[in-house]
């Protein structure tokens, strides 16, 4: 076999060259923190979302076998809920910085995609809006002007 003899003289080779240098990489420092149950064994794991599955020889529904986010997905919308927020954001106005068209987020930053006002006046320049200070799209408006489209995040907790 050919591999095995290439890899033996590629390591004879490097300990020629190298000498006594040592090939192994610098020390690593982690912090590793792992889950620590209490006294009273409450377990500290988020809860696992997990469908009861299908019976045996049926083919099992979206809610039978889902789990995770998905399973939170779709529970959510049986309840008429949209989980992620994905409905356009309705703009009926240009954003200044003494009225900013309002984004709300459950994170301290979010994509937001600007098309110009009126709507689709522009293609779609996407931008990263934070809660610290306001975002202007560089597209909306004229030149300079401070008439550009501005988006300030608002954070919403979950309920």
């Amino acid at each position: 076999m050919l591999l095995p003899s290439i890899t033996r003289q590629s390591a004879t080779l490097a300990n020629r060259t190298l000498g006594s240098v040592s090939l192994r990489g610098s020390p690593r420092f982690l912090s590793v923190s792992r889950i620590v149950q209490g006294d009273d064994h409450h377990d500290a794991r988020p809860p696992i979302m997990q469908g009861p599955g299908a019976k045996p020889g049926t083919v099992p529904t979206d809610l039978e076998q889902s789990t995770g986010i998905e399973r939170y997905e779709i529970l959510s919308r049986m309840e008429g809920h949209d989980p992620f927020d994905r409905k356009p954001l309705a703009v009926n106005h240009m954003g200044t910085l003494d009225n900013p068209v309002k984004v709300f987020s459950l994170e301290r930053t979010r994509i937001v995609g600007c098309t110009g006002f009126p709507v689709d006046s522009h293609d779609t320049l996407y931008m990263k809006v934070s809660s610290s200070r306001p975002r202007r799209c560089s597209e909306c408006g004229c030149g300079e002007s401070s008439s550009r489209a501005i988006f300030q995040l608002r954070i919403k907790l979950a309920n």
